[in-house]
């Protein structure tokens, strides 16, 4: 059954997160909340997990299993 709604994270860098908001909306997950995030993670952590700085946006959507695997497919064949 992938019509269930998820919680969607993405982690992005600090002010891409208007560019993934976009993306999604034209891709018919249409609810966003965007947060400003700072880590305190580790630069040890943060270089294994591949995230660069510790400023990030974070989104959360909320969106259906189907999308969430669209979403991801799309990411990694970036």
């Amino acid at each position: 059954m992938n019509d269930r709604l998820m919680l969607m994270l993405t982690i992005t860098r600090r002010g891409d997160g208007a560019q993934v908001i976009e993306t999604l909306e034209k891709n018919y997950v249409p609810w966003h909340f965007r947060l400003v995030g700072q880590g305190t993670a580790s630069s040890e952590m943060m270089d294994i997990l591949g995230l660069g700085s510790r400023d990030k946006d974070i989104i959360g959507s909320i969106c259906t299993k189907n999308a969430a695997e669209l979403f991801a497919n799309m990411l990694e064949g970036d």
